[in-house]
């Protein structure tokens, strides 16, 4: 029920605002993060953690180990992505850590869902699984299992995305995407193949396909509008669930677990991102070794973990220690990674100038403002082919607009001994008015513009002024010629020769 309720919203939000373009430039980067990087931050969380929880836990099995590695490999950097936002970190970056979060929660779900048919003998669709754990067994399901869920949800996502293109109405719209999303799941499970990664690639479909293809502006709005807060929904229940089953008193006992558990799952995200940087450098656009502890840190745990954990029936063996760990870590991730991550970026040297975050925080008020103008639009035009002639219009107006500032534009200031009253008299006159200026011209300017007019001519009129007013010096810029200095004294004698 967990699976099937909670799941599929927090999956489809996150795959419906991902943008394939972007997704598709750091493909290399987010697939050797998001596929081997999880297989090795699992397995070093496993070895770090089995011998440290055997300590204090004596019978914990390394195969649990392993297990509590796939259900907190899952990041969920949405606290992260918001920094990054608000301090107008480069997008790259957050493209990187937001696309391996969507694939890896989705990859997570997937090896999970291996090892715990491994120690129970039943899948997480309730169906039976094969115990032997090997190699090959363990590949060859999670190609079948993640690359059929690709393909269900890619095909179901492109069909709905058709039925939407033929119906412009957002509440109808907006309930075939819920019907996209659970949908999409459903039928993966039927198939015995991963669920989970079909509403991914169902969300992506629809949010790049679907959107642009099938969904007014108006409509796509909306869409996202319910999402955003459906995933949100979804999220504080989950808090909410794991709230109510923890015990406060048995999670101080468990502190010395939590922090083992922290620990090794610290050193199996450094061992990810670290031994990844390499490869990442060698099959897409380089990244800097600064980016490196940005996506360690980046690894926040959050809600699929949660739900992977409350997932394990209540009856199986090591329940309340794992449920301690997990609620442990994804605390100390979200307080701390959370808190810390604005001077660590600091220190990195990731952050814009205060100029930067300036222009971009401009420029996301200007694409909200466009978006905003189009639905606009959209409401109160059945057509954009009634737009012609206002248009038309629009652009006469600032034809002959343009035209007239061609007079005005060689003198840059509106100079009241050049232009005369009447010429200002156009509509939208008083916007110029207010520049206007009355140049006043003093004496010793004038007479230093003569001076700098017969220094500039010839050289003897340079010679005849260094032999006639001694007391004025000329001296020679790059950019600006012959320059006499502002003797006023110099400047009235040479006027009066």
């Amino acid at each position: 029920l967990l699976f099937a309720v909670l799941l599929p919203p927090l999956l489809y939000e996150a795959a419906f605002h991902l943008d394939v373009a972007d997704f598709r430039r750091n493909l290399g980067a987010v697939l050797t993060l998001a596929v081997p990087g999880l297989l090795v931050a699992m397995g070093v969380t496993a070895i770090v953690l089995y011998p440290a929880v055997t300590r204090l836990v004596p019978d914990f099995p390394f195969l649990y180990a392993l297990l509590f590695g796939s259900l907190i490999a899952a990041t969920d950097p949405i606290s992260v992505l918001a920094i990054f936002k608000n301090l107008g970190v480069t997008k790259r970056l957050s493209q990187i850590i937001e696309g391996e979060s969507l694939l890896n929660d989705g990859l997570a779900v997937v090896v999970f869902g291996l090892i715990l048919g491994a120690i129970t003998g039943v899948s997480l669709s309730g169906e039976p699984a094969a115990k032997d754990l090997s190699v090959v067994t363990f590949a060859w399901d999670f190609v079948s299992i993640a690359g059929g869920g690709l393909l269900i949800g890619a095909a179901v996502g492109f069909v709905l995305s058709l039925v939407t293109s033929r119906v412009d109405d957002h509440l109808i719209e907006i309930t075939l995407t819920t019907v996209l999303a659970y949908g999409s799941y459903l039928v993966a499970e039927r198939f015995h193949v991963s669920g989970v990664i079909a509403v991914v690639a169902a969300g992506m479909m629809s949010g790049n396909f679907g959107t642009r293809f099938g969904m007014s502006p108006t409509t796509k709005i909306s869409v996202m509008d319910f999402w955003q807060y459906a995933a949100f929904a979804a999220n504080s229940l989950v808090f909410l669930l794991v709230g109510l089953r923890v015990n406060l008193a048995t999670l101080w006992t468990a502190a010395p677990l939590i922090l083992i558990a922290w620990g090794a799952v610290l050193a199996g995200r450094i061992a990810a991102v670290y031994l990844s940087w390499p490869v990442i450098n060698r099959v897409g656009p380089p990244i800097p070794r600064s980016w490196c502890a940005t996506l360690v840190g980046g690894g926040i745990r959050g809600s699929i973990s949660m739900v992977l954990m409350l997932s394990l029936p209540e009856d199986f063996p090591y329940r309340d220690i794992l449920l301690n760990m997990t609620f442990g870590v994804v605390l100390l991730t979200i307080i701390g990674h959370g808190v810390l991550m604005r001077p660590f970026l600091k220190i990195l040297g990731l952050l814009q100038a205060p100029d930067d975050q300036e222009e971009y925080g401009r420029r996301q008020a200007l694409r909200l403002a466009a978006y905003t103008a189009l639905d606009e639009l959209d409401r109160l035009l059945p057509s954009y082919a009634q737009l012609r002639e206002p248009i038309r219009e629009l652009l006469a107006l600032w034809l002959d607009r343009w035209r007239r500032w061609e007079r005005v534009r060689p003198k840059v200031f509106l100079r009241k001994d050049l232009f005369r009253e009447e010429f200002l008299a156009f509509p939208d006159a008083s916007k110029l008015r207010g520049h206007q200026i009355e140049l006043v011209w003093q004496t010793p300017s004038l007479y230093r513009m003569v001076a700098k007019r017969m220094a500039n001519a010839a050289e003897p009129l340079r010679q005849f002024l260094r032999e006639e007013v001694p007391s004025l010096s000329i001296t020679r810029k790059k950019w600006l010629g012959w320059l006499p200095s502002n003797d006023e004294t110099g400047l009235k004698s040479l006027v009066h020769k």
